[in-house]
């Protein structure tokens, strides 16, 4: 593609058959959440409603295709109808096809089948089973390499699976498959997700990569890359937001012990000063690297939280609980909003979630890389293509600590 260029997004069914026609598309997909949406309107011709109708039916999968690189797979849950003078129009919404293991139940008795210490792989393989995923994989690199269509250069290394145990693996009646295994996961600091063919990857935010696109807003236009629309939203916050997190656990049980230890740990903004006689002054823990992203004041350094975890068992747990507790925060303490007028960025990529654009905002003075944590494609009859994109700090969000 060239800049200006259109990219033709396509849509493919089981059947073989195409759409890549419509009145408006929207493809939205956000690091955190894993369902994310595919919502469009068509209007086809008259001979093709009844071809159309059948296409467009709620369980279906539907293949998007953007400029020829495979971005999602996701499964349509909702089809709305309408019939006027017109003709008729189907307005669907699909999602990613975790929607089922989303809503659908766990086996509540799963735990039965495993001891302590049970490698976590093996758990969400019995979980996830049921709901027709047969296969986990953790190389995220080839997965944004294929969606963003070249390849994204980063030094991460792919999560260990073996190296993810859990000892509480209980679940609750009621509980959802998706639900018990993301509770799981999160603990050991990495989150559950589909790639663009519908499979389940284990990973966690890859702030390690070169930036894959440039998006400029300046006078002098002196940099090259993707010029940002005049809809720009910067929101830097302390709300919600903590000098340190602290997390007390629950001791594990010994027998004949009579007075049970409470492990704990700590998340720390790194340079923020603690007021003498402040509680758990001895709680070890993990120093945060102060970022726009992190909580600052010189007038009130000191704003703790204190929680309590009763399925922490030891400090470890504790500390991966305390680190997941701020980064989860911190996802939302430094956000930038802006568009480009394209599906894909003068690099030839198409924009993509999980991968670094540097960003440079002449009249703020701010260039730095920063993660994409969000990225909304639409297009529509009168206003074009345009990519609707949410940037973070590199290492703003934080799941926990991945054992290595």
């Amino acid at each position: 593609l060239t800049m200006g260029q259109r990219a033709v997004v396509e849509m493919k069914f089981e059947s073989g058959d195409t759409i890549s026609n419509w009145d408006r598309f929207s493809l939205r997909d956000n690091y955190t959440d894993p369902l994310g949406s595919l919502s469009f309107t068509v209007t086809p011709p008259r001979a093709d409603i009844l071809r159309y109708r059948d296409l467009l039916q709620k369980g279906a999968l539907v293949g998007v295709k953007v400029a020829d690189r495979p971005v999602a797979l996701p499964i349509i849950t909702t089809v709305q109808t309408s019939v006027d003078m017109r003709g008729v129009s189907f307005s669907i919404e699909a999602q990613s096809v975790l929607v089922t293991p989303y809503e659908g139940s766990v086996d509540p008795e799963i735990a039965k089948k495993y001891n302590s210490d049970t490698q976590v792989e093996t758990v969400v393989r019995e979980a996830m089973a049921l709901y027709g995923f047969d296969y986990i994989d953790t190389d995220v690199r080839a997965m944004l390499s294929a969606m963003t269509g070249k390849s994204v250069v980063t030094g991460k290394a792919a999560v260990n699976l073996d190296a993810l145990k859990h000892s509480d693996i209980q679940a609750t009646e009621g509980e959802t498959a998706y639900g018990f295994c993301s509770r799981i996961l999160e603990r050991l600091g990495v989150v559950m997700r589909c790639d663009h063919l519908g499979r389940l990857i284990i990973g966690s935010p890859d702030y390690d990569q070169s930036p894959s696109y440039t998006l400029v807003q300046d006078l002098d236009r002196s940099t090259a890359g993707d010029r940002m629309l005049d809809d720009i939203e910067i929101s830097d916050t302390n709300s919600g937001q903590f000098s340190e997190v602290v997390v007390r656990g629950k001791g594990a049980d010994a027998q004949g012990q009579k007075r049970i230890g409470r492990p704990s740990a700590r998340a720390k903004v790194d340079g923020l000063a603690r007021p003498a006689g402040a509680p758990y002054s001895d709680v070890p823990g993990k120093i945060i690297k102060a970022g726009p992203h992190t909580y600052r004041s010189a007038s009130a350094p000191y704003k703790p939280r204190f929680a309590l975890d009763k399925n922490a068992r030891d400090r470890e747990r504790c500390q991966c609980v305390a680190t997941l507790m701020h980064g989860i925060r911190a996802a939302s303490g430094y956000t930038l909003d802006c568009s480009d007028g394209g599906l894909v960025s003068t690099t030839g990529r198409v924009w993509t979630v999980d991968t670094v654009a540097r960003v440079k905002i002449g009249a703020l003075g701010i260039d730095m890389p920063m993660w994409i944590q969000e990225r909304t494609l639409t297009q529509d009859r009168a206003g074009g293509q345009r990519t609707r994109l949410r940037l973070l700090p590199l290492g703003a969000l934080v799941l926990g600590d991945v054992p290595s």
